[in-house]
């Protein structure tokens, strides 16, 4: 014979923003489990302590229109170093609000209220980058036609994309990396778009690497037989 299970009919009782529907089953410690569904649109399956004693009272969303609620800095507009905040993103962590901001150098990245006010995150990543390529021929200035346009057109040539073929895939944002290291030399056989995390990698083994992406953009483009 087989023995019913006993339990509180919570069926369409609702607590918070959920209404109980019926029983899907038991959780590990035998605890009765509801699906619900939430006054927002969505379901989740809840246990009937849970809901009985108001630890859980919807979906999920309660929790993060409060926390949404507690941002309100508005920091459209704002300009921390070399960033300018454009817009708040639709993310919402526990930390704080995530802006969108857009880098001096073209950039735009996501970042939390905290790592702007404290001065942790000035920049897209290019302030970083800049600060630690000291020693050598990397402190000479850049040449004359070093300019945001001129590095597009680099990146527009390369199909947007970072060129090394053993990249980690670990970060989207692109620079214009120079093979033989002289910021001065900026022919575009000497120039060539890697991701952020390839160009920082580059500092090592310099020889390795001026050969590796020579060999690349030559093999690309013929700069070998077309220099001028």
């Amino acid at each position: 014979m087989v023995q019913r299970i006993k339990y509180d009919d919570l069926t369409n009782r609702v607590f918070g923003k959920l209404t109980a529907k019926k029983v899907v089953g038991r959780a590990s410690n035998r605890t009765i489990l509801w699906y619900c569904e939430c006054s927002c649109g969505n379901s989740s399956i809840v246990r009937a302590n849970h809901l009985k004693h108001n630890h859980t009272l919807s979906c999920g969303c309660y929790h993060r229109e409060k926390i949404k609620d507690l941002y309100v800095d508005n920091l459209v507009g704002c300009r921390f170093s070399r960033l300018i905040v454009i817009e708040r993103s639709e993310k919402i962590t526990q930390r704080a609000a995530t802006w969108k901001c857009k880098c001096d150098c073209g950039n735009i990245i996501e970042t939390h209220t905290a790592s702007l006010k404290s001065g942790h995150t000035r920049s897209c990543g290019c302030l970083h980058f800049d600060t630690i390529w000291k020693g050598g021929i990397s402190t000479e200035p850049y040449c004359i036609n070093w300019t945001k346009e001129f590095k597009e057109y680099i990146k527009e040539r390369d199909g947007y994309r970072c060129l090394n073929p053993y990249c980690y895939n670990s970060d989207d944002i692109l620079a214009v990396h120079h093979i033989d290291y002289n910021k001065k030399n900026c022919h575009p056989s000497n120039l060539i778009t890697v991701c952020r995390s390839c160009n920082s990698r580059a500092n090592k083994d310099r020889d390795w690497h001026k050969a590796w992406y020579q060999a690349i953009i030559n093999r690309r483009y013929n700069y070998e037989n077309n220099r001028y």
